[in-house]
């Protein structure tokens, strides 16, 4: 191993420690300004300690400046903890290429890639969008930690760095949406500008870089990713998004630019398909073009042999009487079925079950699920267990 890695490692946690040893005497000085404004026991012991000749405020001020300290000291201890950052990855890329196997380094690589990766494949913000990646927003804002760059190649150059406070979420392709679906709080484009950069939603961390872990590492876990991750496309049974374009992109291009074929590696997708559109009138003001539902099931066909596929059917009309639902999930297993069949003769691991956003107890719709779950069985093929519901 280059003993340059380890002394750069080194030197970067110095000055990490240098730096946030600076920001907690800044802190320091601050609790003290703030405690001495309001606290008159401190205003006495430090007017007693100066004998009158220098106000607490005047006085901490002195000694800050006496200490050197940069008010701008957080940002030099996020720059340095960035650098550090880059360090260890680095250093770590070299020790896994040189002491582990390849398949100890898939099992490390299963740990770094996203467990799920949201496609959405519907109207949103009023808009038919094509294939986009996003990610839900929670109780904390995480847009702050979603910065930008603009590397081509999955490296962030010195300029790139410079940049990232500047570069906005439009230029990076990073849009906020404020829509119906939930609480979607950020879209981007599924084959972004700018993969393995900050702005990434995907995969932002520097472990994803050639330049940080290798370009071997960094192909290997790209692998793992698509190998690994559940890709949950998120479609309905309404609007222009034609459910045969899905496959081709999620599929036949890779987002990463590296010349990999996902379709050799993709294995667990997860069809979360809104049946909205079969809702009655006046329930629904929708209209519902049937003939996607299967074209949605059968666009999963082109997933590899043996791929692990999950239909999971929805309804968000939310003001739908509970009695209306399972005359909908009636009409969608019946229009899905010849299409899951087909699935499950081709030798797919399929399950079909409900959403989570059915309104009502589901007692009878989950009955009859299981009804029609059992006639598949016997249409594709009596004894065979891989078609069920969860």
């Amino acid at each position: 191993m280059p003993s340059h890695h380890v002394q750069e490692v080194s030197r970067c946690e110095d000055d990490l420690r240098k730096l946030l040893a600076q920001e907690s005497v800044r802190d320091t000085m601050t609790d003290l300004r703030t405690r001495g404004s309001i606290n008159n026991e401190i205003l006495q012991l430090v007017g007693e300690s100066l004998a009158g000749a220098e106000t607490h405020q005047s006085l901490l001020a002195r000694i800050t400046s006496n200490l050197a300290i940069d008010p701008n000291i957080t940002a030099q201890v996020e720059v340095a903890a960035e650098v550090y950052n880059e360090a260890v990855c680095r250093l770590v890329g070299i020790q896994m290429r040189d002491k582990l196997p390849h398949e100890v380094r898939d099992m490390v690589y299963e740990y770094l890639v996203p467990d799920e990766v949201f496609l959405c494949a519907k109207s949103s913000c009023c808009r038919v969008l094509p294939l986009h990646v996003h990610d839900y927003s929670h109780d904390d804002d995480d847009s702050d930690s979603i910065a930008n760059s603009h590397s081509d190649d999955g490296h962030d150059s010195d300029e790139d760095n410079e940049n990232d406070d500047s570069d906005s979420d439009h230029e990076s392709g990073i849009e906020e949406c404020h829509d119906e679906c939930e609480h979607i709080s950020s879209l981007q484009p599924y084959i972004p500008t700018s993969a393995r950069t900050k702005g990434d939603l995907i995969c932002p961390e520097h472990y994803w870089r050639d330049h940080i872990i290798g370009a071997e590492n960094a192909r290997e876990l790209i692998e793992a990713f698509y190998r690994t991750s559940t890709f949950i496309i998120e479609a309905e049974s309404i609007g222009a998004t034609r459910p045969e374009t899905i496959p081709s992109v999620l599929l036949g291009e890779d987002r990463f630019g590296i010349g990999l074929s996902p379709i050799q590696y993709i294995s667990h997708v997860r069809l979360e398909l809104d049946v909205r559109g079969l809702a009655p009138l006046p329930f629904t003001t929708y209209f519902s073009q049937r003939w996607e539902i299967p074209s949605w099931i059968k666009s999963l066909g082109k997933l590899k042999q043996n791929a692990r596929v999950e239909v999971s059917v929805c309804n968000s009309t939310c003001f739908l009487h509970y009695n209306q639902n399972a005359g909908i999930l009636n009409k969608a297993m019946e229009l899905m079925l010849p299409e899951l069949v087909s699935l499950r003769r081709a030798g797919y691991r399929l399950v079909v079950k409900l959403g989570q956003d059915w309104y009502g107890e589901l007692t009878s719709e989950k009955k009859m699920l299981a009804e029609w779950l059992d006639h598949m069985n016997t249409e594709a093929g009596e004894g065979e267990e891989q078609l069920a519901s969860e």
